[in-house]
């Protein structure tokens, strides 16, 4: 028997102007914005929810997508989608309680036949109304991505990238994985001490963050200007669209388990498109008689 789940209003009061809110000539307040939200965290799964996955747009392929956008002259639009998530639509059964403050009173819960906030299926909902829509429209997706999409007529291309809003982001490790690879190392150490961290470890996470705040605008720079090979142009810009990689590694670095820390990146158009950093897998020994 399903079980209808609550909700919540959620307000936002904000101490000084942000553009959330309605704003008259003169720059006074006229009209608060509310959320409503789902108490998602109350759903079962296999009665109200199944799948919860939703394609995100990787880094990598939003980095090589900038570079090749760089190196061709390319030019580049990025939007918002308002309320989003309400688009999708539910295809399983789900029941949510009727809002406080406005219940009639009947005891009658309300039958959600549209994703709203909080739901743990919103996101694959929402995707999968954007992908049909996208498809109709004669775009293809991606073997590679599942969330970049092509379209292309005659000598024309255009490339869209989805990506969803997520509570990591301005976290160390979405900075380390999409803008920041030099924090790659560190924050990859720093996630392998996380469930049971020291106090020294917590300082250097502390210091790290002070680090990304001091440096906030240090980024990737895609310069556009090709690999200057011999056979190449030496403008620069019709030489060779060169992918190259670096790799290393360190031995016995990480003295508790005598384990090695490698890593790799690789660029294109003058920055970093991808890159990681690692702990080995453990030593294993061997013996040859």
């Amino acid at each position: 028997m399903l079980r209808a789940f609550g909700c919540m209003v959620v307000f936002h009061v904000p101490k000084e102007k942000r553009g959330k809110h309605k704003y008259g000539p003169e720059g006074e307040l006229t009209r608060y914005k509310s959320r409503l939200v789902a108490r998602g965290f109350q759903q079962t799964k296999g009665k109200d929810y199944d799948e919860v996955f939703a394609p995100v747009g990787k880094g990598t392929t939003l980095r090589v997508l900038l570079a090749i956008a760089a190196l061709l002259g390319w030019k580049i639009r990025q939007m918002d989608i308002v309320t989003a998530f309400l688009n999708g639509i539910i295809m399983e059964e789900v029941y949510m309680k009727q809002p406080e403050g406005l219940d009639d009173g009947s005891g009658r819960v309300c039958r959600l036949k549209k994703a709203i906030y909080g739901l743990k299926q919103a996101p694959r909902a929402w995707y999968h109304k954007l992908e049909e829509a996208l498809v109709a429209g004669g775009f293809k997706k991606s073997e590679c991505d599942p969330s970049l999409f092509l379209l292309q007529e005659k000598d024309e291309i255009l490339m869209l990238l989805v990506k969803l809003f997520h509570s990591m982001v301005g976290s160390l490790n979405y900075a380390a994985n999409h803008t920041r690879p030099d924090i790659a190392f560190s924050t990859s150490r720093l996630a392998s001490v996380v469930s049971r961290p020291s106090h020294e470890q917590l300082e250097a996470a502390k210091r790290l963050v002070r680090y990304v705040s001091a440096t906030a605008s240090v980024g990737l720079e895609y310069s556009g200007v090709r690999q200057r090979l011999q056979r190449g142009a030496a403008d620069g810009k019709s030489g060779e669209m060169l992918l190259s990689c670096y790799t290393d590694a360190s031995f016995n670095s990480v003295k508790a388990d005598g384990t090695s820390i490698g890593g790799y990146v690789c660029l294109l158009g003058g920055g970093a498109v991808s890159w990681r950093s690692k702990k080995q897998n453990e030593p294993e020994g061997e013996i040859v008689v």
